[in-house]
């Protein structure tokens, strides 16, 4: 089954209602919760996510069940592995869907081990479903694989607090998405954690117990989300756009796409409520761009669709982490992209270029395979502005991360 996604509208005017960050709605979770175990009084979070992976971990967290199937959520995973090990008394079997099962979390589970947890794989090694029974983790130091997934090093950090001892992480090899540990990092500071780190992450101490108690926390606006209409407005050429509630001053590593865009040509202008960002034609780049996406690969989808759509060439990099997502979003982009006429190349693994010189489209409308992965579809779908229509395989993802996604498309003229 197709779904189509169409766009005749040339000049793009809205005001876009972003939703609320589901990254700092995880964390911000997973602390409230750890205040509650601790009998802290628990902060009252305002702004949280309305996204699938946020209502998932937020029933898991409050359900008695054993056996709690996440679906495709694999930030609710990791997090959730954490919090149950740490925490004496919960025995809980984690399960998911076929892709989850295929997400690593050796690293996550032997980390968690050696500080003292009870895991058990139910199936087969490094896989779901696993077997957890809480108890008390050690704490102390530790040594972290890095190069898989930031979410093994804020998972651990997120349920620092309910160690014995303070938790000293060493990240081995080539850390990913850093942001994303700097983000887990302010975080905590602001739930009242302790912290100490290297400026590149190598090194974390989280000095143990909550030092004081946060009352409230305000959810800041996506900028993973933001990403899509900064490639709507790069592909239109001729946007003024108002996101609502976006600052530039964020704790999100992803609010880097404005700067990027800004290097592009397009306006990016803060106001008290809101970011504006605008174009009005723009001198394409004549040299090839170069991005290295190891600390930002969320935003590989939108970024490379936006310079391949405007045939900007490229050399984008560091996006080894994206083979194990919702989707192979490496894999994703590539041949999505050559099925629209865009001859995307893959000259070693995690890099993909384009030389900025599209061919005809194949003659019969392709159906783009989006692998039930929202980024796939967003990034795909804002491609209607400069394909016109567009055909994906399904839409219902988006509820994952953005379930107004397409409510807010509208607005801009992409019908979905």
């Amino acid at each position: 089954m197709a779904f189509q996604i169409s766009s005749e509208q040339q000049q793009l005017q809205a005001s876009i209602n972003l939703p609320y960050s589901k990254s700092l709605s995880n964390r911000a979770l997973i602390l409230a919760a750890a205040y509650r175990y601790l009998q802290l009084p628990e902060p009252i979070l305002e702004n949280l996510s309305e996204a699938d992976d946020t209502l998932i971990l937020k029933e898991a967290l409050t359900s008695n069940a054993e056996t709690i199937n996440l679906k495709n959520a694999g930030t609710c995973l990791r997090f959730l592995m954490a919090f149950f090990a740490a925490t004496p008394g919960s025995k809980r079997i984690l399960t998911g869907s076929e892709r989850l099962k295929q997400r690593p979390i050796k690293g996550l589970v032997d980390a968690l081990q050696a500080l003292g947890a009870d895991i058990t794989y139910l199936d087969k090694e490094g896989s779901l479903p696993i077997l957890i029974q809480g108890k008390t983790l050690t704490g102390g130091k530790i040594v972290v694989e890095a190069n898989l997934s930031s979410q093994f090093v804020s998972a651990l950090m997120l349920v620092s607090p309910l160690m014995e001892q303070a938790l000293e992480i060493s990240l081995k090899g080539k850390a990913v998405s850093t942001p994303y540990i700097e983000m887990t990092a302010k975080l905590l500071q602001q739930f009242g954690l302790n912290l100490n780190y290297t400026t590149d992450f190598k090194e974390i101490k989280c000095e143990g117990k909550f030092d004081s108690n946060l009352q409230r926390y305000s959810i800041e606006r996506d900028w993973s989300s933001a990403a899509f209409f900064f490639e709507a407005t790069l592909l239109a050429c001729d946007a003024e756009l108002f996101l609502e509630g976006l600052q530039l001053d964020s704790l999100q590593g992803d609010k880097q796409i404005a700067q990027w865009m800004q290097d592009l040509g397009i306006v990016v202008m803060q106001e008290k409520e809101g970011l504006y960002i605008s174009v009005n034609k723009i001198d394409l780049p004549s040299e090839i761009i170069k991005y290295d996406l190891s600390d930002y690969p969320d935003l590989a989808p939108a970024l490379v669709c936006a310079l391949a759509g405007s045939n900007i060439a490229f050399e984008v990099s560091g996006l080894e982490s994206l083979k194990v997502k919702e989707s192979d979003r490496v894999l994703a982009l590539k041949e999505g992209l050559n099925q629209l006429g865009y001859d995307i190349n893959m000259p070693a693994e995690g890099t993909l270029t384009y030389t900025g010189k599209p061919r005809a489209a194949h003659l019969n409308a392709p159906i783009i395979n989006t692998h039930a992965d929202h980024r796939m579809v967003m990034a795909f779908g804002m491609m209607a502005i400069k394909l016109g229509v567009i055909h994906v395989s399904e839409i219902a993802s988006v509820e994952k991360s953005f379930p107004n996604f397409f409510e807010e498309a509208r607005k801009i003229g992409v019908i979905g």
